[in-house]
Parts: structure tokens; C-alpha cells; sequence
């Protein structure tokens, strides 16, 4: 038997103690879905309930250590190491026969660099006694990249130091259930670094994404998200959403343009503004006066 292999036998068998009279506390993960896109978050959805007829403070009652763990290996029994940010349980207090869910991005604390089969035990001590969940499952995928550039983005003015930031940009589709999403990546190919993997939402099958670099290393994405609406992204080049805005194409279809000073504009179509999820009202964008230059086609 392998040692992952006993580590997790002796889960289950504290499972299995969890489970009897004298139990105090009772655990369980899950994920919301079972394929993520490599690199993106990873968020464990943990369920913690008081069997007790007392208030547990489960910070307090750990012996100082983290009442919360995780345990995670591949579908071979290979131990996902941590990654050197130092793992604090987050503060929860439980009263008698209350129920709290947490959810936990396991991404920043673990070495998930790998496409594959994952198994994840989560783990709660209190008061000396080690409670364990079942093993919950998540696959990770490496979604069809769709589009990619290269770019040197100027200093970062608040950088003393003025370095140039070498990036590599990505757009890549991941089927969710029974539609796409377009997915940016932003990555230091020279650091070895990936500054995001985010969801830039729904897109459909007959609407390819345009994209476009600015001066300044923003990327900007359109992208055609439903029968007649467009979205329209633009994060910085540490992967910081600065802008979303939706547009329809009742008149004309919406274009992303890039003008002679650098500036992405929308020409064509509708602006369409929200209010609580709901259309509140659409102002046109300005005309297709000029054919897109070459850097937005």
C-alpha cells in the first residue's frame, strides 16, 4: 500500500469515528462542477457542522494549529505539495446543531500545475480529535487555445525599479455544462508566472472573439455572448478587470476599432446598461465611420 494510500485509509477511518455517538463535529467538500481549466480557481465548497450540544470555537479549540486542512493527491496517489504561502484556517464559531459552509479557493495553497484526476480530503481538529471528509473528485483540463500574442508591456509607473513586463496572452474555450465560456490567461513567460485564468462569461458558437493590445499592455476582447448581445472586456496587464460593457446589434453590429492614439472604441450597435439583471435602458454607440485599423482585425 502506498503512502497516500494509508493516509487515506486512516481518513476514512476517522470517518468512520466522526460518524459515532461521540462525534463533535462532521465535514464534507464538494465542488460545484467537475473540470476546471488548468490554472483558473479552484473553489472547494466546505461544510462544517456542531454535533455538540455546546458553542465551538474552532480556532480557539485546535491547540493554536489550523483547525482546517486539506489533503489532496492525483489519480496515482501522488501528494500535491503546498505552495510556500502559509496556509491560517479562516475564524468560525458554531452553535449547538448549526450547519456553516465555507468556500476555499484551493489554487494559492496547493501545486495543482497538472492536468488530471485530483482527489481532496478536508480535514478539522478540534479539541485533539481529527475529523475527515469523504474524498470529494475534480478534473483539471487544458481548454483549446483560441488566440494568443506576445507582448512587452512598459513599467509599471509605480515601479521604482522600471521593468519591462514580458506577457503572454491567451484566450481559451471551456465547455460548462451544455454552453461555452471564453476564458483570458495572462502569463510571464519569462518568470514562469500566470497572473490570471478568468472566465470572461458565455460565448456562442457563431461568434468568434476579437482581440486587441494596447500601447500600455491592457488587453481588450469582444466577444459575441448571446443571439444579440456582444461583451466587451479589458484587463490590465497583471490580469485586473478595468472594464466590462454589453452591446446589442438591433442596428448595426458592435465593432471594436482602434484608433490612430491607441484608443479602443466600440462603433456600431447599442450600449446596453443594467440594472438588478435587467436591461434598463440602451444608448447607441457611435457610427461605423471608419473601417477598424489593422491591429484591432
Amino acid at each position: 500500500m502506498s503512502h497516500w494510500r494509508w493516509v487515506f485509509a486512516c481518513l476514512a477511518l476517522a470517518l468512520f469515528g466522526a460518524t459515532s455517538a461521540c462525534a463533535q463535529v462532521k465535514v464534507e467538500i464538494s465542488f460545484e462542477r467537475p473540470d476546471y481549466l488548468l490554472f483558473e480557481s479552484v473553489e472547494a465548497k466546505v461544510r462544517v457542522s456542531n454535533l455538540m450540544g455546546e458553542p465551538l470555537d474552532m480556532a480557539r479549540m485546535s491547540g493554536g494549529k489550523p483547525w482546517l486542512n486539506f489533503y489532496i493527491t492525483t489519480s496515482d496517489d501522488d501528494q500535491i505539495n503546498r505552495t510556500e504561502k502559509e496556509w491560517k484556517s479562516p475564524a468560525m464559531t458554531l452553535l449547538p446543531g448549526e450547519v456553516k459552509s465555507l468556500s476555499i479557493n484551493l489554487m494559492p495553497w496547493f501545486l495543482i500545475r497538472d492536468t488530471g484526476d485530483y482527489r481532496v480530503v478536508a480535514e478539522v481538529t478540534n479539541r485533539g480529535n481529527t475529523y475527515a471528509s469523504r474524498p470529494a473528485k475534480f478534473n483539471v483540463v487544458n481548454g483549446p487555445s483560441i488566440w494568443s500574442q506576445e507582448y512587452t508591456a512598459p513599467p509599471d509607473p509605480k515601479d521604482p525599479a522600471k521593468a519591462m513586463r514580458p506577457r503572454f496572452y491567451s484566450l481559451h474555450l471551456h465547455k460548462i455544462k451544455e454552453g461555452h465560456q471564453l476564458y483570458l490567461r495572462i502569463q510571464n513567460p519569462e518568470a514562469h508566472r500566470v497572473y490570471c485564468t478568468l472566465s470572461l462569461g458565455d460565448i456562442v458558437n457563431y461568434g468568434d472573439p476579437k482581440a486587441r493590445i494596447d500601447r500600455m499592455g491592457n488587453i481588450h476582447v469582444m466577444q459575441q455572448s448571446g443571439t444579440r448581445i456582444f461583451t466587451y472586456n479589458e484587463y490590465s496587464p497583471m490580469g485586473k478587470r478595468l472594464q466590462t460593457r454589453f452591446f446589442s446589434n438591433v442596428s448595426s453590429p458592435p465593432t471594436m476599432v482602434a484608433s490612430s492614439d491607441d484608443e479602443t472604441m466600440i462603433v456600431g450597435g447599442e450600449e446596453l446598461f443594467e440594472k438588478d439583471n435587467e436591461v434598463n435602458s440602451t444608448v447607441p454607440t457611435a457610427p461605423v465611420g471608419r473601417a477598424p485599423s489593422e491591429e484591432s482585425k
